[in-house]
């Protein structure tokens, strides 16, 4: 997977930014030629709760980071996404923290 990213870095346009998911497996991400693996969080039997949603809520965490807070760097976009995907793994159905931004920042803080 990380040879594909690396191709797929290469060629993405100038400020261009690509993030791959697979699972508990680190997330890669592809930006300025380079390619960066970001952990997901580890959790344990006891805290895990549902991970249906989690690569959406990572999705939805990445992109809202990304387009409310145009200055931040594509590695904190990840961070958001990744704390994101943790709080879904942990509950049934969405947490209302998650609904703003500011929520979001606060999470991925906490991971």
């Amino acid at each position: 997977m990380e040879a594909r990213a690396a191709q797929l870095a290469a060629s993405l346009a100038p400020g261009g930014v690509a993030a791959i998911t697979a699972g508990a497996a680190p997330a890669l991400l592809a930006h300025a030629g380079e390619v960066t693996r970001h952990p997901a969080a580890s959790l344990s039997p006891s805290e895990m709760g549902d991970s249906n949603g989690c690569g959406d809520a990572f999705a939805g965490g990445f992109l809202a980071a990304s387009a409310v807070q145009d200055s931040l760097a594509p590695e904190e976009c990840m961070r958001v996404g990744l704390g994101c995907a943790a709080a879904i793994a942990r509950c049934t159905g969405v947490p209302a923290d998650l609904e703003t931004i500011g929520g979001l920042q606060e999470l991925s803080a906490s991971m």
